[in-house]
Order: C-alpha cells, then structure tokens, then sequence
C-alpha cells in the first residue's frame, strides 16, 4: 500500500514538472508574442488613434499575466500619452539614433585615420631601414647591382645614397 503511494506521488511529481514545463513554454510564447507585436508590428504604425489605442489596451489586457513589466510599461506609457507627446517621443527617440551613428560613423572614420597613419608611419621606417642598410652596405664597397638585386631600389636611388654617404663624409 505504502509502495503505490509512494508510486503515486512519484508520477504526480512527475506531471507536475511537465505541466511547470509547459506553462513556463506558453509564457515564454505568449511573452515574445506581446514583445514582437510591440516592438516589430508596431501598434505605433497604425495612424488611426482609436484602433492604435484598441490595439495596445488588448495587447495590455491578453497579456497581463505573462509579459514582463518592463513592456507593459512601456505600453502603457504609450497609451497615457497624448499624439504631441508621441510625436515627441518618436522624435527624441529618431534624433537619439541619429546622434548614436553619427558617433559611430566619426568614430570608425577616426579609427581608419589612425591605421592610415599607422601604416605611413610602418612605411617610413621600412623606408629608413631600406636606407641606413644601402649606407652601410655602400660603406662596405658593396656592388651597386648587387645592392638593388637585395632592396629593390633603382640605381637611382642608390647613387643619391652614395652621394649622401660622400657628403658626410667630407
């Protein structure tokens, strides 16, 4: 008798979790619903104040038990407003992301500034490196094909090295 209680309570532990399992699926559901018509859908397209308001006061009611605060809020904070306000509202909200990617944009442009600079300063130093080795190997009567074969640099290049290499010397 004990062993089919025991039995019992077990498979009624059992339905419970998948019913806490269930229900907290449905709300989640239901949550995400209210959430993407709010957010996505956007009672806030429709031009019609009365059917807008409709709308959302049946969002806010369908859903009361399972949205989060936070959007029933926001909502409800909707439908307090008057059409200024939310006139307002969609204004200060466009301008606030207005201002967020014109910093981003200034920000990125700033950022391929600084690589450009970067990168010119890397090429200046290759540049410097290239030259002090051409001195050095002048200085050790390096042939001047065998110079340009190693850098690259024409004999051009080379010869207004050789000059320099000359004038400090003297």
């Amino acid at each position: 008798n004990d062993a089919s209680v025991t039995n019992l309570q077990y498979k009624f532990l059992q339905l419970r979790t998948v019913y806490e399992r269930e229900l907290a699926m449905i709300y989640a559901y239901y949550d995400y619903f209210a959430k993407s018509f709010y957010e996505n859908i956007s009672a806030k397209e429709i031009k019609e104040e009365e059917t807008q308001l409709f709308l959302l006061s049946g969002i806010l009611v369908f859903t009361d038990k399972v949205i989060d605060k936070e959007t029933a809020k926001q909502i409800k904070e909707w439908i307090r407003m008057t059409k200024v306000a939310r006139l307002y509202e969609e204004e200060k909200i466009e301008a606030v992301n207005e201002a967020v990617n014109e910093a981003v944009t200034r920000t990125i442009q700033q950022k391929e500034k600084e690589k450009e600079r970067a990168i010119q300063q890397k090429e200046k130093e290759k540049e410097r490196a290239i030259h002090q080795m051409v001195k050095k190997m002048l200085e050790k009567n390096v042939d001047i094909l065998n110079i340009m074969e190693i850098t690259g640099l024409t004999k051009k290049m080379i010869e207004k090295i050789q000059q320099e290499v000359i004038e400090t010397e003297n």
